[in-house]
């Protein structure tokens, strides 16, 4: 009976410990992962490329070596695999794909891919 109540006991702290001690953000889908970072990578040409979301907006902006610099900015539907970003300023959705792995994204758009990393 004793080694009953001990098992007991020391399954409980063992519940409470894990319960305790886990992460104070849970990750519920890849959509949630993809807008709750800055995403980032700078590519072996120089050229380097960003993606946000803020709000219901996103900003993918890729800066070339030649110090030029293209931004795709506005209105973003996102599902668990693809986002859509209502360009502002051209009035054109872009439509990419994109896989989440954890501290990497892999970005998708008419067969290209490029890897990017939280920031």
């Amino acid at each position: 009976m004793k080694n009953i109540y001990k098992s007991i006991v020391c399954v409980i702290l063992v519940v409470l410990t894990l319960v305790l001690s886990g992460c104070t953000k849970a990750v519920t889908n890849p959509a949630d992962e993809l807008t709750g970072s800055k995403w980032h990578s700078k590519l072996e040409n120089k050229n380097e490329i960003t993606l946000e979301f803020i709000d219901d907006k996103a900003r993918l902006a890729l800066s070339l070596s030649d110090k030029k610099s293209t931004t795709i900015c506005g209105l973003c539907e996102l599902s668990d695999t693809a986002f859509v970003i209502h360009d502002e300023d051209t009035k054109i959705p872009f439509a990419f794909s994109y896989i989440v792995h954890f501290d990497r994204v892999e970005i998708i758009y008419d067969e290209n891919t490029v890897s990017l990393y939280k920031s």
